[in-house]
């Protein structure tokens, strides 16, 4: 099939696209390391986390018992928070958890769980 060209006299031919099957990706978040990973108990810390899928608005940490705590955004890599300072001395769960604005009614994502120690 040929096409006219308004500012050409020249036929264009036109040609199918050719149609490649996609994937999307995974933004599942994950978390690589954190820094530090142990403070003394009722002291302000701040912990630097380094991964992945970190999204501005919509990312949180989950510390401990489902103590969800708002983090500092600095790249899709590197977020922040401040550790609670009122949890006692002990091991405590740290996983970063996302807003998974791609389904029709948004959920969470949750990365993989490391351990933070208060002294």
């Amino acid at each position: 099939m040929y096409l006219s060209n308004l500012y050409n006299t020249q036929p264009i031919q036109k040609t199918k696209c050719q149609v490649v099957k996609g994937f999307l990706p995974d933004i599942t978040p994950v978390i690589i390391n954190f820094s530090p990973d142990t403070s003394i108990s009722n002291k302000y810390t701040v912990v630097y986390i380094t991964g992945e899928n970190f999204t501005r608005d919509t990312t949180s940490v989950i510390f401990g018992l489902k103590k969800v705590i708002d983090i500092t955004y600095y790249s899709s890599f590197s977020i922040s928070f401040v550790v609670p300072m009122n949890y006692q001395k002990g091991i405590y769960n740290v996983q970063v958890r996302v807003v998974n604005n791609k389904n029709i009614v948004s959920d969470f994502l949750y990365s993989n769980i490391l351990t933070y120690t208060l002294t």
